[in-house]
């Protein structure tokens, strides 16, 4: 009897770990960064998986430092495989093996985030602001990119955070900033409630967008087209957006 108790968990185990893979390796991912933040010492002050308000939204910032050379706000990408995208693409590519798949432009995304927060802190200039892209060394980027987007794998991180050196934030304008994000910032219950509502609005954007002929995704047409297990709907911006609905009969 104990050892089917035993294999029963065992299986639950499995079934979530498979189910919650990408979840999973995404906040790995992140707890890696920010132990490497602890490292940087005293005169930065790191802040990890902020969310604040943005208008009826929220911004989930994975990393947020502020110190005497800015504010670095960071996005953690634990991705392997190639990585191909540009600058103002809305969807990059990931490429194991030949196998491809889309995910958000962690360049725009960044730019999001930002944006969101100069909206609490109005006062402070973009030049002040310096976004960081981080990509597991599991990841190779095949794209080349400006240098001063900072796109970056995890081991070049505190590098290019220390390389860093001109003062353009007050003791001053640290504590204010500090202030107004502790105050900001939303509690996982308050979080929760927004997400919910949020999830509902983007399921039913997505089921009008289908409706109307639109990839939810990307926004292109989405074309009639026939595969190995028959007949289905995928966009016409293929192969940069790989979305695909199956027909129904």
């Amino acid at each position: 009897m104990e050892s089917i108790t035993v294999l029963i968990l065992v299986i639950i185990l499995v079934v979530y770990l498979r189910l919650n893979r990408a979840k999973l390796l995404g906040k790995w991912g992140e707890k890696k960064v920010s132990l490497l933040l602890g490292l940087l010492g005293n005169g930065y002050k790191v802040f990890n998986d902020v969310i604040i308000k943005n208008g009826n939204w929220t911004s989930q910032i994975d990393h947020l430092i502020i110190s005497h050379y800015g504010l670095f706000v960071i996005e953690t990408k634990n991705y392997k495989g190639w990585i191909y995208g540009g600058v103002d693409q809305e969807q990059w590519t990931q490429n194991i093996w030949g196998h491809k798949t889309s995910l958000s432009n962690p360049i725009r995304q960044n730019r999001g985030h930002i944006m969101a927060l100069k909206k609490i802190l109005p006062e402070y200039s973009v030049n002040q602001y310096k976004s960081i892209i981080v990509f597991s060394s599991k990841a190779k980027l095949k794209t080349c990119l400006p240098k001063e987007l900072n796109v970056i794998y995890t081991w070049q991180l505190l590098f290019r955070i220390r390389s860093f050196k001109e003062y353009i934030l007050t003791d001053e304008n640290i504590k204010e900033i500090t202030d107004v994000l502790q105050s900001q910032m939303l509690t996982a219950k308050e979080y929760k409630k927004i997400h919910v509502s949020n999830v509902k609005q983007i399921t039913k954007r997505k089921e009008n967008l289908v409706q109307s002929g639109k990839c939810p995704r990307c926004g292109g047409e989405l074309v009639l087209r026939k595969g190995r297990y028959g007949r289905f709907y995928g966009c016409s911006n293929y192969p940069e957006c790989t979305f695909t609905l199956k027909k129904e009969s």
